[in-house]
């Protein structure tokens, strides 16, 4: 799946929407974006990844100075990405860094 995923960021690279802003919040910037999308939990499988984690798995991932995330929400049904966003930072708060931290650079929300 991971494999997947990757071909599917790939694909998805320059269609990226950029938000801008000082420090990601967990709660404002990723948790408020994936409440906002109204998922099904039996078919969406809602994601963040470390812009840094990215960057070492795609070839030309977006280039960001300091920090960021990569939301994505996979759908299991249509196996394929139907929503993404990335959110660019000078830093991440400790919340949203823990929980990368904790998950290798990427966390499966849910």
């Amino acid at each position: 799946m991971w494999e997947f995923i990757l071909d599917c960021l790939r694909s998805l690279r320059d269609w990226v929407v950029d938000l801008i802003v000082t420090v990601v919040s967990w709660v404002e910037n990723v948790v408020g974006w994936f409440k906002k999308l109204k998922l099904d939990k039996k078919r969406h499988i809602p994601l963040i990844i470390d812009m840094k984690t990215l960057r070492k798995q795609l070839d030309n991932a977006p280039v960001i100075e300091g920090s960021g995330v990569f939301e994505a929400v996979y759908d299991e049904q249509t196996d394929e990405m139907v929503a993404h966003n990335t959110i660019k930072a000078n830093s991440l708060d400790r919340k949203t860094q823990d929980a990368l931290n904790q998950g290798g650079g990427m966390v499966v929300l849910g």
